[in-house]
């Protein structure tokens, strides 16, 4: 699959194995068909920095996926609009690493700050824990 303008950093299954969302160096989040044909790139509300790490939720009741950069943001996405639902400064430096719980409640960061944080997906004002 071809389309990105630098590295790729991520890049995650959708719990359907239908599609693909990849994001990296050229601050870019792209979807994907299993194909290999790119069905959308985000062209708003990019991350200023590098993308480190994307995830889908695998909750099929509420279809989002987050991102998190060396911008030191989460972004929360929602899937079937592309638009932005939430994005904010969840770290003290770059974020490295995300997942979301099997329901889809809670969004986990880590980062260079060597700390862990949990997310209510429902209130993201402050971390869960």
């Amino acid at each position: 699959m071809t389309g990105h303008n630098s590295e790729v950093m991520s890049v995650a299954f959708s719990p359907d194995n239908r599609q693909i969302l990849s994001g990296g160096c050229d601050n870019d989040i792209k979807l994907w068909n299993t194909l290999g044909d790119c069905k959308f790139t985000t062209d708003k509300d990019n991350h200023s920095d590098w993308i480190s790490c994307i995830r889908f939720s695998p909750s099929a009741k509420n279809p989002y996926f987050a991102s998190v950069g060396w911008d030191g943001r989460l972004k929360v996405w929602n899937l079937s609009t592309f638009g932005i639902k939430c994005s904010f400064k969840a770290h003290e430096g770059s974020v490295n690493q995300l997942t979301i719980s099997p329901n889809g409640a809670h969004i986990a960061t880590g980062g260079r700050d060597h700390m862990v944080s949990v997310w209510d997906y429902t209130n993201m004002e402050k971390p869960y824990a």
